[in-house]
């Protein structure tokens, strides 16, 4: 995988934050995961993300890094 810091304004929260957007390769070709790191729970609820955020996967096992090393070849 590639991992991009992408900096990130966000007006709701008046912070800096960073986006750390991996894109994968190989077997997972075509899967790219967005993550920010919060100081606290009420900030992740907050926080309105950018547009081209799809779905939360943050509880999906699949989607986890010691599920996604199991598969890779």
């Amino acid at each position: 995988k590639r991992r991009y810091l992408i900096p990130f304004n966000d007006n709701s929260l008046g912070k800096d934050l960073t986006i750390e957007l991996d894109i994968f390769e190989g077997v997972f070709t075509g899967v790219c995961l967005a993550e920010i790191e919060f100081e606290s729970v009420e900030d992740a609820e907050r926080i309105i993300p950018p547009v081209w955020f799809d779905r939360d996967v943050t509880f999906e096992k699949n989607y986890h890094n010691s599920e996604m090393s199991k598969r890779v070849i």
